[in-house]
């Protein structure tokens, strides 16, 4: 007869935050970990097409291509939501909010906070 086995469950604890810094795409130079992690992080979710690429699940990168040809308030409104999509699925993050948003030619910069178990962050980037 053979043993049988039991499986416990247990929580997975929130995402590990202790990761490379990543000096530049091709360097990686030092170990980051809290704040400075989950901006990275979050910088590296605004750089990755979500489906775009197998290695990563479906609910990792965003979906800007989304907001093209959307103007004004339909703009602002549709990026806040595919932002806060994005970046809460991250267990490490608590809210995003307080979103402004500059308009310089041909490329638009978004700004907003975020809050998360380590602290708040400001953070910007295009979109």
């Amino acid at each position: 007869m053979l043993p049988v086995r039991t499986a416990s469950l247990t929580t997975v604890p929130p995402s590990s935050s202790y990761t490379y810094k990543l000096a530049s795409p091709d360097k990686m130079d030092e170990y980051i970990d809290g704040i400075d992690a989950l901006e990275q992080a979050i910088r590296l979710v605004f750089a990755t097409r979500r489906y775009a690429y197998p290695i990563y699940s479906h609910n990792y990168g965003n979906e800007f291509s989304k907001l093209y040809g959307l103007k004004g308030a339909v703009f602002e409104s549709e990026a806040k939501r595919l932002i806060k999509e994005a970046l809460l699925t991250d267990d490490r993050i608590t809210s995003v909010e307080g979103f402004s948003f500059s308009y310089e030619s041909d490329r638009i910069l978004v700004a907003f906070t975020v809050k998360s178990i380590f602290g708040v962050l400001s953070y910007g980037d295009t979109i």
